[in-house]
């Protein structure tokens, strides 16, 4: 049977304004366009509402294929229902980090969901439209009457050169632009359309909050050559010159990775690009080489600059390792992004305030922080925080998209934790002193709206004299 395959990236799944495109669907695509095979890609993000069901009535695939992520699970099964909606014989596939963990639930659940592809997912998804037999295919979870069948785990690509260049020639590279910013050698960037490229798989780390190493495993990576030929097509055919490496870490492979820079250079690649590593595998050659190949951006993984957090995330990278990969980029001129999570299990005023004064040492060009840890399911801390009876897997089948660890922190002070973060300003060991300090007027004027009349009237009171209280160490964050 010839099968017309339609992938859909499920409308309102972007972060914020992040509207890169679908880098997952685009390798399946261009691995079945490898094999001859029919296949079209949708991506509702950029697309106006009603096109994707449009294309489902008037393309009228045989086999569709829907990414599902933890935060954009709900529109991922709405999209699912409406396909078996429009026609039941539709064999509905779903991949993508939530299904990957979450396969056991989603089956039992969503009856118009056929088919989960866990974990790398191009072979997978190959075999299936194939029509090879589901019992023999790796890496696959379906229904079998009514028992759920779960086959072996399948092997990660050992050469991902072997796997095609992503089909970016679906691509209407048009829909992606937005806005205006500054300009990188040359290049305006945001202006015109920033396109995540990976070189590699894997990660050699194991942090307790993070589920990218359970699905693509040890570190590999592309070789140079290959990376650059997909930089280059991009650069030369549809003159895209801005990039975001989405690797884990992308300077594991320190010959390789200065391989690559010399390969963008030499075939005058004028291109600009971000990158995130970790700081245990940057020195100055790697990152002088980073620099003149176009990167302006680096992020690493702080997380915190208490030593007990640390320890209890599992994050085995010394604090000289990050005083040194800051210090580095400052020396060759990129940009450097300190990456930190706040409120994780114990944290604390002193912990925020360790942190802190860390940054201050490190001295980091931005900082990348949210309020409070997110829980996914597939890391350490989910089961952590299912045996404490923080959370329970029936949590996925609600509305609320994610979770926030708030058993320690409720969300105000999570959030003053981030803003105290931003600013780089020690806290108080004042609860409400933070609370008027860090949030925004918003949310203090909510506080005070559970105030008794009386104390309301103090506060109005007071306020405008509250800076004159920041002379005061206490109060300026200067705890012991």
């Amino acid at each position: 049977m010839n099968h017309k395959i339609l992938l859909i990236n499920t409308p309102r799944t972007a972060l914020g304004n992040m509207k890169p495109p679908p880098l997952g669907l685009l390798y399946l695509a261009g691995m079945l366009l490898k094999h001859n095979v029919d296949v079209r890609m949708i991506d509702g993000c950029v697309e106006k509402k009603g096109v994707v069901e449009k294309t489902i009535r008037e393309y009228k695939p045989t086999i569709v294929g829907i990414s599902c992520f933890t935060s954009g699970r709900k529109i991922s099964l709405k999209v699912a229902r409406l396909v078996k909606k429009i026609d039941e014989s539709i064999l509905v596939v779903m991949g993508g980090m939530h299904v990957t963990h979450m396969y056991q639930q989603v089956l039992e659940n969503y009856p118009y969901v056929d088919i989960c592809v866990r974990g790398e997912g191009e072979k997978t998804f190959l075999e299936i439209v194939q029509g090879k037999n589901l019992f023999k295919i790796d890496g696959v979870a379906f229904r079998d009457g009514k028992e759920i069948i779960v086959t072996k785990n399948r092997e990660y690509s050992k050469n991902l050169d072997e796997i095609p260049f992503p089909a970016w020639h679906l691509v209407d590279f048009k829909k992606y632009c937005v806005g205006r910013g500054k300009i990188r050698k040359g290049n305006i960037l945001n202006k015109a359309t920033k396109v995540n490229v990976i070189f590699s798989r894997g990660c050699m780390g194991r942090c307790n909050f993070c589920s990218i190493w359970w699905v693509w495993g040890n570190y590999r990576n592309r070789s140079a050559k290959n990376m650059a030929d997909e930089i280059e097509l991009l650069y030369k055919k549809f003159n895209i010159n801005h990039f975001e490496f989405t690797d884990d870490a992308l300077t594991l492979n320190k010959k390789e990775i200065i391989k690559l820079c010399n390969e963008i250079i030499s075939r005058e690649l004028h291109v600009s690009f971000m990158a995130i590593t970790r700081a245990d595998f940057v020195d100055e050659e790697v990152l002088i080489a980073l620099k003149k190949a176009g990167c302006y951006r680096i992020s690493f993984g702080v997380e915190s600059g208490d030593p007990a957090i640390l320890k209890d995330m599992n994050k085995a990278i010394g604090s000289d390792n990050l005083k040194n990969a800051f210090a580095l980029s400052r020396k060759v001129g990129i940009e450097s992004l300190a990456l930190i999570i706040n409120g994780y299990f114990g944290e604390t005023v002193k912990s925020i305030n360790r942190t802190i004064d860390f940054l201050k040492e490190i001295n980091p060009d931005r900082i990348g922080t949210r309020p409070g840890l997110f829980v996914y399911p597939g890391t350490n801390d989910y089961e952590r925080c299912k045996k404490m009876g923080f959370i329970n897997d029936n949590f996925w089948l609600g509305n609320r998209y994610l979770i926030r660890y708030t058993k320690e922190h409720n969300r105000l002070t999570l959030n003053s934790f981030s803003i105290a973060l931003f600013r780089r300003q020690k806290m108080s060991k004042y609860k409400i002193v933070n609370y008027f300090r860090f949030l925004p007027i918003y949310y203090r004027g909510r506080i005070a709206a559970y105030f008794p009349e009386p104390i309301r009237i103090i506060y109005h009171q007071t306020k405008v004299k509250l800076k004159e209280l920041w002379k005061y160490p206490i109060f300026r964050g200067e705890t012991k």
